[in-house]
Formats: C-alpha cells, sequence, structure tokens
C-alpha cells in the first residue's frame, strides 16, 4: 500500500489524475519478486493543473467516487478508489454493493458502508481508520496522499512484513475467491463507465442505440467488434482511435470478435438518468437554505427548466407531479411548497418503471 500511495503522491504533485485505480491496475515488477508493484493503464489519466477541477465521468462503478457524478472533482477520487480497493483486498467484498447497476450507484453515492464481513474480525483498528479516511464522502476532508503516507498503519507496515490475515500471505481462499469475483464481473460497467467519460449525452446513445439496432438484423444484441465500431463513428461522438479501442476490449472479454451492446447502452442510459438525479439532488439542497427540506414549485421548476443541467424525460416529470400534487406543473400552484426527499423519490420510482416498461 506504500508503493500505491506513494505513487499517487507523485502524480499528484506533478497535477495528474489516474482516474481509473482499481486492482487489475497495479501489476508486480517482476514475477518472482512480491515486493515490488508497479501503477498500470493511464488512458484515463488527466492534467488538472489548468483548471483545478475535472468533469468528464470516468473510471470504474465499483471504485468510482461519488462526486464524479457531479462532473466536479479534483484528484481526490484516486484516494477514494484506493480506500475500495483496500476494502477488497481485505475482504474479498465490496464497501458498496448492489444487485445491479442501479444499486450499485445508488450505494456509492450514499456512501455508506460496515466493517461486518468476518474477513475485518482480524484487521486492525488502524487499517479500518486509513479506509475510513479514504472513504469520506467530502473530498474536500478526505485523507490526502501525502497523509496516507503518515498513517501509522502505513507506517507501520512500511519495515515490517504483512499483516497476518490480510495482505500478502495468509489470505483465505474465500477472500480470493471474492476478489476474482469481482474482477469478472465488471467489465461491461467498466467500458460504459469509460465511454461515458466522453461526455456522452442522452441524445448520443439514442442515436447510438437506433444505430447499433438497425446493424443488429437478428435481434441477438450482439454485433462484430468492427460494426460496433462503425456505428460509434455514425453518431459523431468525438472519441479517439485508443478509446475506442480499450472500450470494444473491455466489451468482448472473451475475444470472441463480437460486443453484447444491449448491456452496454442499458448501463450508459441508467448512468446519465442518476448523473442527472445526483445533480438535481444538490442543487434542490443548496437552495433549501434552511434545511427544512422543503422548496417551492416555482424553484423547482426554475432548475428543471435548465436544459443545459438535466434531461429528464417529460413524460416522467408530468407522472411525478400528477402523482404527488394530483395535477400537471403546469397548473399547480407556484408557491406551493413539496418536500424534496419525497419529490426525487419519486421521480426515481418513475425511472425503474420506464426503464422496467
Amino acid at each position: 500500500m506504500k508503493q500505491i500511495f506513494s505513487a499517487l503522491q507523485y502524480l499528484h504533485s506533478n497535477k495528474i489524475s489516474h482516474r481509473d485505480i482499481k486492482p487489475e491496475n497495479f501489476m508486480l515488477y517482476q514475477k518472482e519478486d512480491l515486493t515490488c508493484i508497479k501503477m498500470i493503464d493511464f488512458g484515463l489519466s488527466k492534467d488538472f493543473s489548468q483548471q483545478g477541477t475535472m468533469s468528464t465521468m470516468s473510471g470504474s462503478p465499483y471504485y468510482i467516487a461519488p462526486e464524479v457524478f457531479l462532473q466536479k472533482y479534483n484528484q481526490q477520487i484516486d484516494i477514494w478508489s484506493m480506500g475500495v480497493v483496500l476494502y477488497i483486498m481485505l475482504s474479498g467484498k465490496v464497501p458498496f454493493p448492489g444487485r445491479d447497476e442501479r444499486e450499485i450507484i445508488q450505494n456509492v453515492i450514499r456512501g455508506e458502508f460496515h466493517f461486518n464481513h468476518q474477513a475485518f474480525q482480524n484487521v486492525s483498528e488502524d487499517c479500518k481508520d486509513l479506509i475510513n479516511k479514504c472513504l469520506i464522502k467530502d473530498f474536500r476532508k478526505r485523507i490526502t496522499a501525502v497523509e496516507a503516507l503518515k498513517h501509522p498503519w502505513i507506517i507501520s507496515k512500511s519495515d515490517a512484513g504483512p499483516e497476518s490475515g490480510t495482505i500478502g500471505g495468509g489470505v483465505s481462499n474465500q477472500v480470493l475467491q471474492g476478489i476474482d469475483e469481482i474482477l469478472k464481473c465488471s467489465k461491461v460497467k467498466d467500458a460504459a463507465l469509460n465511454y461515458l467519460s466522453q461526455k456522452v449525452t442522452p441524445n448520443n446513445i439514442e442515436a447510438l442505440q437506433d444505430a447499433l439496432k438497425n446493424k443488429d438484423s437478428e435481434g441477438s444484441g450482439f454485433l462484430p467488434n468492427e460494426e460496433f465500431v462503425r456505428c460509434l463513428s455514425m453518431t459523431h461522438m468525438k472519441v479517439t482511435d485508443r478509446e475506442v479501442q480499450k472500450l470494444v476490449e473491455q466489451l468482448d472479454g472473451e475475444n470472441s470478435g463480437k460486443v453484447n451492446y444491449q448491456d452496454f447502452l442499458k448501463f450508459s442510459y441508467l448512468c446519465q438518468l442518476y448523473l442527472n438525479h445526483y445533480k438535481l439532488e444538490v442543487m434542490l439542497n443548496e437552495l433549501d437554505t434552511e434545511k427544512r427540506g422543503l422548496i417551492t414549485v416555482a424553484q423547482l421548476d426554475e432548475i428543471l427548466q435548465k436544459s443545459d443541467h438535466f434531461n429528464f424525460p417529460s413524460s416522467a416529470l408530468d407522472l411525478v407531479f400528477t402523482e404527488m400534487l394530483g395535477q400537471n406543473i403546469n397548473n399547480v400552484d407556484r408557491n406551493c411548497i413539496i418536500k424534496i426527499e419525497a419529490f426525487l423519490e419519486s421521480l426515481k420510482s418513475q425511472f425503474e418503471k420506464q426503464e422496467g416498461s
């Protein structure tokens, strides 16, 4: 862990964020030497020296920091990802699990996790403290790479051998099996989020969906790799050859020559919905200066009219207002007060109904 945090400290001091920290992106320098590892795959890394913050989505869903959904973040997303990596390496579990993509995104945004797994019984409190400090939801309060290198757990392990039953020797087969399952099931999600890092809009996704389905005459949900790439170019999305190549490699993990585009489209669409939902939640809470959890219809309508921020289906919004207030938003008293939490829950429910229909 000290080597990894040292690598991040070097990157961050040079105003570079890796943006795709995960177990697969660390490799042994030599097969025979288990003491030296190297950070790899800088395909999503970015220089943040000019603007200070970044806005494009990037990374893998299990490891993605909640502030990324706001599209305004800095190098501290790497620290969040390191907290997730450390949690996984110790337990074989993810801190923010989910039965499907929707739940994973929700749990990451919520930012709540626990150490109740059996594997954590033999893990020191210092180690748990480091994980807690890495996974602080407010990135301004999150531990930095420099601070992590000074953490008691890192210092205590710098000259000693690996902690018994944790990282290094003594890892149980159950933990190793859990890690293997996590790595296997993240391929399509990795591909979707990496592609969304190129600012894919809902209109782009719809155009891509039409192009892919037109090419898939048999309706199998699969397309040859070259056809998938051709469809990407037809939608005029701004992607480089390197980004397209990486996307195809991730979607075609078994080297079958075909891409399962349906899973990719589904997850991309869900990411857009929850990205907008999270942005809306933050903006509503900022307007609620008295922290009463209330907002007027006029304030809400003003936010929703900002087309550059949101692209919610109008049918979903109409159903939400009809369900909550008994009439369309255009006919509601502008001074009517609604509960922010109830509105967001109702909106999310409409997403789920429309996505399942």
